[in-house]
């Protein structure tokens, strides 16, 4: 069995796209997964499978969670040792009045795009991991900083999730 983390993109967040996490473990579960857990309410969910193959349960997830809510599922699914090492590559010491993120893209031109993104040192910084984009931003100023504003292009949106370390850190 491998463990693996599933991140939904876009749910209980803005009103749209309403999850119960409940609902989502019950899926998961339906699905044959093992040792199924949520954590916190905004989609992150950790199970078990015998597949070694994190492109297909993407596939699988997003097909059940599209017929069941009704909603254009978006799922990245990463083993729990790959997560591990995209978190230990985070490149930045922590920073007073700063919080940290994990951007996990799945389209090596988004990457680009966002890597090309000028950032004020004193307000945000990213660093391109692999299939990742690292990101410090100033407390209060995720959605208006320059790579804030640049991931709500829907465009590239909906190739990225972004997870505070905190929750990154909770997830393994």
């Amino acid at each position: 069995m491998t463990s693996y983390v599933a991140l939904l993109r876009g749910i209980n967040v803005g009103g749209g796209n309403k999850i119960a996490m409940a609902e989502l473990r019950r899926l998961a579960t339906g699905l044959g997964y093992d040792a199924v857990r949520t954590v916190l309410a905004s989609g992150n969910l950790t199970f078990e499978s015998p597949s070694d193959d994190p492109a297909a349960l993407r596939a699988e997830l997003e097909s059940a969670l599209s017929e069941r809510f009704s909603y254009v599922a978006t799922v990245f699914v990463l083993s729990r040792d790959r997560l591990a090492e995209l978190a230990a590559g985070y490149p930045f010491p922590p920073r007073e009045g700063h919080h940290d993120y994990l951007m996990i893209v799945d389209d090596p031109g988004v990457v680009a795009e966002l890597a090309a993104i000028e950032t004020a040192d004193e307000v945000e910084r990213t660093q391109v991991g692999d299939g990742c984009v690292y990101w410090q931003v100033e407390r209060g100023h995720t959605l208006d900083s320059t790579v804030g504003k640049g991931t709500g292009n829907r465009r590239l949106a909906k190739h990225l999730t972004n997870r505070n370390m905190n929750t990154v850190r909770k997830l393994l």
